[in-house]
């Protein structure tokens, strides 16, 4: 039993530092949008959400200064990465909303 459980410890040590390799990899080549709070209101983003282009263009409407702007252009050419995540004082906001 002792000697099985020595055969397959170290498979298992292998496995699971592959997976996570793998898990860090994938988050690696996403492209993080943190738009401005009044934005991501406006997009009712309360989590990590994956842009659309139909998102972006609600997003484009919203952008009032040329920093959110160079930003959507930014996600816009990595639409196929890019992940819209709200910043923390537009959660802290909302939850302040809903208490």
């Amino acid at each position: 039993m002792l000697r099985q459980l020595s055969n397959v410890l170290p498979l298992a040590v292998l496995a699971a530092v592959a997976l996570t390799v793998l898990a860090h990899a994938d988050d690696a080549q996403k492209h993080v949008w943190i738009p401005p709070v009044d934005v991501t209101q406006a997009l009712k983003i309360t989590m990590e959400t994956k842009a659309t282009e139909a998102l972006l263009k609600k997003a484009d409407e919203q952008c009032f200064d040329t920093d959110c702007h160079k930003q959507l252009e930014e996600c816009r050419k990595a639409l196929a990465t890019c992940v819209i995540v709200p910043s923390k004082a537009s959660v802290h906001e909302q939850e302040m909303e809903n208490n």
